[in-house]
């Protein structure tokens, strides 16, 4: 359930905090060492299914004659907006519905809180005016690291894991959609609003761990075939479990480090095919779903947005599938171990299920907006420099692979309610 405590009693009402998060924490840690002591190769894991943090899949720079892989890596993003659709752009925030501030106070007052309007003396301004939308823009910054490793128990199964540590600052500002008047007074309103609803303010700074990805795979590899150097195809099975960061429901910036709590799975294929020496084509395609799960969250009653429900309960959502395709084409020694790959990563998620869990639903909600706008989809092309330190070796070592990679977000196709984040990478492989 959702770790949340706040002086407003309404959230605290069904609160039960989680317990033991350093326990966790150690046991998946254990997980992870465990696997980076077994044995055999394949390509980087980590299934890209939150829309806020494009945790691209990056291959591996394969070596077919050794047999262990590890990657570490610093990693930061920025997010300043939204793509909406059809090459438009939104405020950041308005991916989770529209703001509108009328709409929410008349909820408001319709969930037992007072009309912020009439607790201001400014009622004349609510009777007046048939809409006060608000644009949420803001931004969103992280800073991390990323770690995995992948081994194998015969020349066919491999066994893997990625995971990683982040920092994220996100901050909702509100700005008037179109020019009006009596902004002060308007501001002053939405503020009232913030302490009502028990919200912390409009910038939250949390660290954490991400979610972590377990996966196993199952594969074969075929020397000069079909007129290629190199075949490497596979089909693996992943397991997300659901250490991130989740979302709180006290800060309407705040965001998820992963599956907002939900355990997850996946099933995908990945082929790589050399054509001539160091000239590689790969592919990973693949479909995930993250399972049920009943927790506290906000509701909304109208058309409110989601980070701004006014119901606070238990609901039990149901996240929609996540399908990803992701083409690439490297060129691993350009000049003396230096390479070069370019890649583009489409994902595409489907609508959540939400059902009211509440005991008491005496006041009723409305969850189609919140349904609705956790649909989205788009994509990233990723550039990627590489040097391969053991590439001009005559008898290679433990030389490692060094690279940086950008992804650059694109509005190409089936782009919507996705955020335009763009990521800077610089990581370390090591086979053995």
């Amino acid at each position: 359930m959702q770790d949340v405590q706040h002086k407003n009693p309404r959230l605290r009402q069904g609160y039960v905090g989680q317990a033991g998060p350093c326990r966790q924490w150690i046991r998946y840690s254990i997980v992870g060492i465990i696997l980076s002591m077994l044995s055999e190769p394949l390509h980087a894991g980590l299934f890209y299914d939150n829309r806020f943090f494009p945790l691209t899949l990056y291959p591996y720079v394969t070596h077919y004659d050794r047999d262990r892989y590890a990657t570490l890596g610093p990693f930061m993003t920025t997010t300043p907006s939204s793509f909406e659709r059809e090459e438009r752009d939104m405020p950041l925030f308005n991916i989770l519905g529209s703001f509108d501030q009328k709409a929410i106070a008349l909820a408001m007052a319709q969930a037992g809180y007072e009309n912020p309007f009439i607790a201001v003396g400014q009622e004349d301004l609510l009777l007046t005016r048939s809409t006060i939308i608000w644009n949420m823009n803001g931004k969103i910054q992280s800073q991390g690291l990323f770690f995995g490793a992948q081994y194998g128990c015969s020349r066919h199964v491999t066994l893997g894991f990625e995971w990683y540590f982040m920092r994220a600052n996100s901050r909702l500002i509100f700005s008037p959609e179109e020019s009006r008047d009596r902004i002060p007074e308007l501001d002053v309103i939405l503020r009232s609003m913030n302490a009502q609803l028990g919200m912390n303010g409009t910038q939250s700074d949390e660290i954490g761990m991400g979610d972590l990805d377990l996966y196993l795979r199952v594969g074969n590899n075929w020397d000069y075939t079909l007129k290629f150097r190199h075949i490497d195809l596979g089909l693996r099975f992943g397991l997300l479990v659901p250490a991130g960061k989740r979302a709180s429901i006290c800060d309407p910036a705040s965001v998820p480090f992963g599956g907002n709590g939900h355990w997850g799975f996946y099933f995908m294929g990945d082929g790589e095919f050399e054509l001539k020496e160091d000239w590689k084509l790969g592919l990973f395609i693949g479909l995930s779903k993250r399972l049920a799960k009943t927790q506290l969250s906000r509701m909304p009653i109208g058309s409110e947005p989601i980070n701004y429900g006014v119901v606070v309960g238990e609901a039990r959502v149901n996240p929609g599938p996540t399908f990803m395709f992701a083409p690439y084409f490297s060129v691993e020694n350009l000049r003396e171990g230096f390479g070069a790959r370019l890649q583009y990563t489409l994902s595409i998620h489907g609508e959540d299920g939400w059902t009211d869990k509440r005991c008491d639903k005496t006041i009723p909600v409305r969850l189609r907006s919140a349904v609705e706008s956790s649909r989205w989809s788009g994509g990233h092309v990723t550039l990627t420099a590489l040097y391969d330190f053991g590439k001009m070796k005559v008898k290679r070592t433990a030389e490692p692979v060094v690279y940086l990679a950008w992804d650059v977000p694109v509005n190409v196709i089936l782009t919507h309610r996705i955020p335009k984040t763009t990521k800077v990478s610089i990581g370390i492989e090591f086979n053995f």
